[in-house]
């Protein structure tokens, strides 16, 4: 599986986050398509975020529950709750 990111961009961005003193931001991502979920992870730890990948909207709900993130990233057609669903019950 090639992820489009080089070695050294890889080492570039692990260098990047360890310079920062700020912690890493922290992310929901909630997508039922193993391929694109493992895609998006690689992504977005390759930026320096904290991600906790999830297979459906319920999974993520339950992960927001436990930890507050500073960021969902939500697909919008999965099992058991849909992502406008979980928007929705985000927002109450």
């Amino acid at each position: 599986l090639y992820d489009g990111e080089s070695p050294a961009s890889r080492a570039a961005a692990d260098a990047a986050v360890a310079a920062s003193k700020e912690p890493p931001l922290r992310v929901v991502l909630a997508e039922d398509t193993e391929s694109q979920r493992i895609g998006m992870t690689r992504l977005l730890q390759a930026q320096g975020f904290e991600v906790r990948a999830v297979v459906d909207g319920q999974a993520a709900l339950e992960a927001l529950r436990e930890q507050p993130v500073d960021l969902l990233v939500t697909d919008l057609v999965m099992p058991r709750l849909d992502g406008i669903s979980l928007c929705r019950a985000v927002r109450e």
